[in-house]
């Protein structure tokens, strides 16, 4: 009887592990998350993009074009103002559901980086920085939806297991390596009881070392 239930629950145990995150789901981690950049982040009642030109809704969509083994999510757009999350098949089957959260976060980092970049007088900044600032923007994004950082630590340090990041550059994408050391600086000093945006402006300023104006 125990050597049954045992076998019973390595079973479950292993299809659980092979279970993948639907669209509807996303969706609704994506809409939890918009809300939460209004009211958190951005502090209004739209969340506009592009000089306000544009709006983020909470919608995904799955790119049936894209059959790649390596996940991939992008800000599309989904209307004629409205830009959604496009989404391939191997992000929603990646088997840490924190790492698919992040990827998400990470695209509306891209919506809210220009207000940071703002915020720390760095607007004109762009190359890696905006990578950057967006996996950053996305940490924050996460703890905001209640993720304490030691998970979201855990989950992004295994990113050649996701393959959430790339090994090597790519555009403006820093190598996953060193994607990962600026994660894993914010977590740091946000542990340490540091200020998200005061984080953000010493990598992108210090770091980085970005070209921009002093404060």
């Amino acid at each position: 009887m125990v050597r049954l239930h045992t076998i019973l629950s390595l079973t479950l145990l292993s299809s659980a592990a092979f279970s993948t995150m639907t669209v509807s789901k996303a969706q609704r981690e994506l809409e939890t998350m918009v809300d939460l950049v209004k009211r958190e982040l951005l502090k209004t009642d739209e969340f506009r993009i592009f000089g306000g030109d544009f709006v983020i809704v909470p919608q995904i969509e799955l790119n049936t074009d894209d059959d790649s083994a390596n996940p991939n999510a992008n800000l599309s757009p989904m209307g004629d103002i409205e830009f959604g999350v496009m989404v391939n098949q191997s992000l929603l089957e990646i088997e840490d559901d924190i790492a698919i959260l992040f990827a998400l976060a990470h695209e509306l980092g891209h919506g809210f980086s220009a207000a940071l970049l703002e915020q720390i007088n760095c607007s004109q900044v762009g190359g890696s920085a905006t990578e950057v600032i967006a996996d950053l923007g996305a940490v924050r994004l996460l703890q905001a939806k209640g993720l304490s950082l030691a998970v979201i630590d855990k989950s992004i340090s295994q990113w050649e297991f996701s393959n959430i990041f790339n090994p090597e550059v790519s555009g403006d994408h820093p190598a996953g390596a060193e994607r990962y050391r600026f994660v894993a600086m914010a977590i740091q000093q946000l542990e340490q009881g540091k200020k998200f945006i005061n984080v953000v402006n010493h990598i992108i300023r210090n770091e980085l070392a970005a070209d921009c104006p002093k404060n």
